[in-house]
C-alpha cells in the first residue's frame, strides 16, 4: 500500500469515541495523509455505479465515465461487444495516453483520434496508422486496460480493483428498495426496448471534505433550520414523518409531500407513499425514487476534489414512463431544490471551516435524529482502521 505516513492517532480510542456517539477527529477532514489513505482503501477498492444497461443494450453502444479519488482520476469506457459482453477498459489509448472514446453513442470500434490507433469492442488492438515501420511490441500486447464490471437490476457499476464481489457491495440494498417499492427503471424487465435512453450529465461540486458533504446528504435533522423555505416546504421533515433508517452498505430516508403540493401534483390515496424516497450506497452514490417528479431516473456520486472540496454529477435519463405535472408546480419544485442544494452546499463549507479552525477535536451526535451519522463514520472507521492496526502492531 503506497501512502503517505499515517497521522498519531489512537485506534482504540476512536473505537471508544464512536462507540459513545462522537464523530470522527477533525483531522479525517483535513489532513492530507487520510485522504490519501482513503484513495488507497475506498475509492480504488469500491465499486460505483457509472451507468445503466439500456444505455448499452446492442452490439458497438459505449459511454464515458471515470473513477477519481483525491490524487488520482481514472476515465473509463463501458461497451458491449460484438460478443454480447459487456466491458469496461481504462479509456487511455496505449500509444500516448490519448482518450479512446469521449461521450456516449454507438461505435464499430474504439479509435483514438490522435493518431489513429484503433481497439476492437474487447479492447484488443486492431490497427495502427505507419505500423509497418516496426519498432512496437506484439499487437496482442497493447490491448487496453481491462476493467471489473458487473450490473445489478439494471445499474453498471465498475471498480478499479476487486476487493469484494459486487454483490457485497450493495449488501441489504435490494431489500430495502423493494421494501419501499422502489420501480428500478433500468432493469430488464422493466426498461422498454424501444425507448433511447439517452444520459444527461450536469456537474456539481463545493468547498467541503467529501465526507462533510456526505453527511449532510444523509441526514435531515439539519432540514427544518437550514432548508426553512426550499426542501421543508416540498416535504415533512418532522420526526413523525420523516424516516432515516440505515442498512449494511448505506442509508434510506422517505417521506411525504407536504399536502398542499401533493394536491397540486394531483397525488392522493395510495400514490402519495412515499413522495420521497432517498437511497445512500457506501461510498459515495445516491439514488432517489417516489413520485418525486422523475428523481427516480437519476444516479448521483461525489468524490473527493482536494481535501478541502468535492466534486460530482447528476446523471439523469428520459423515461418512457414518465408523468407529466403541472408547468407551475414543477417550476416551483425545481426552485425549491435549486435553493436546497445551494444551502446544502454553504451549509458544508462553513463546517469545513470550523473542521480547519484548530478548535475543534471531536463533535457529539443524537441517538436517533443523527443516526445515519453514525452508521457513516463507522463505515469510513471499519475501511480505514485496518491501516492504523497494522502499524500499530508493527512497532
Amino acid at each position: 500500500m503506497n501512502v503517505r505516513p499515517l497521522p498519531d492517532l489512537d485506534p482504540d480510542e476512536i473505537d471508544r469515541l464512536l462507540a459513545q456517539g462522537s464523530t470522527l477527529p477533525a483531522s479525517f477532514y483535513t489532513d492530507p495523509r487520510i485522504a490519501a489513505l482513503e484513495d488507497e482503501l475506498i475509492f480504488r477498492r469500491s465499486w460505483q455505479i457509472v451507468g445503466v444497461e439500456p444505455e448499452v443494450r446492442s452490439a458497438g453502444d459505449y459511454f464515458t465515465s471515470h473513477i477519481s479519488g483525491t490524487d488520482f482520476a481514472v476515465p473509463v469506457v463501458v461497451a458491449r461487444g460484438e460478443d454480447g459482453i459487456l466491458r469496461a477498459f481504462v479509456n487511455v489509448c496505449r500509444h500516448r495516453a490519448h482518450f479512446v472514446a469521449v461521450d456516449c453513442g454507438s461505435k464499430k470500434f474504439l479509435q483514438c483520434t490522435y493518431h489513429g490507433w484503433t481497439y476492437e469492442l474487447d479492447g484488443s488492438l486492431k490497427s495502427v496508422p505507419r505500423s509497418g515501420e516496426g519498432g512496437l511490441p506484439p499487437f496482442d500486447e497493447l490491448g487496453l486496460y481491462e476493467l471489473p464490471v458487473g450490473t445489478w437490476r439494471g445499474y453498471i457499476f465498475v471498480t478499479l480493483r476487486e476487493a469484494e464481489p459486487l454483490e457485497a457491495a450493495v449488501s441489504g440494498l435490494g431489500e430495502v428498495l423493494d421494501s419501499q417499492g422502489f420501480d428500478f427503471p433500468f432493469a430488464a424487465e422493466h426498461a422498454d426496448p424501444e425507448f433511447d435512453y439517452v444520459r444527461h450529465v450536469q456537474p456539481t461540486g463545493g468547498p467541503s471534505n467529501w465526507k462533510a458533504m456526505n453527511e449532510n446528504n444523509i441526514e435531515c435533522y439539519h432540514c427544518p433550520t437550514t432548508h426553512r423555505h426550499s426542501f421543508s416546504d416540498m416535504y415533512k421533515v418532522d420526526p413523525a414523518h420523516y424516516l432515516h433508517r440505515e442498512f449494511d452498505r448505506g442509508v434510506y430516508h422517505t417521506s411525504d409531500f407536504q399536502d398542499r403540493v401533493a394536491q397540486s401534483l394531483g397525488l392522493t390515496g395510495d400514490s402519495r407513499s412515499p413522495g420521497y424516497q432517498f437511497y445512500y450506497l457506501w461510498p459515495n452514490m445516491y439514488l432517489q425514487g417516489g413520485v418525486a417528479l422523475g428523481f427516480s431516473n437519476a444516479v448521483e456520486r461525489l468524490w473527493p476534489d482536494g481535501v478541502d472540496g468535492w466534486k460530482g454529477e447528476v446523471v439523469s435519463y428520459s423515461v418512457p414512463e414518465a408523468r407529466e405535472y403541472p408547468p407551475d408546480v414543477v417550476k416551483q419544485v425545481d426552485e425549491w431544490w435549486r435553493l436546497t442544494v445551494e444551502e446544502d452546499m454553504e451549509a458544508a463549507g462553513r463546517v469545513q471551516a470550523g473542521l480547519r479552525s484548530g478548535l475543534y477535536s471531536w463533535g457529539y451526535t443524537l441517538p436517533d435524529s443523527e443516526r445515519n451519522m453514525r452508521h457513516f463514520y463507522r463505515l469510513v472507521w471499519d475501511a480505514l482502521s485496518p491501516a492504523f492496526r497494522q502499524r500499530l502492531a508493527a512497532q
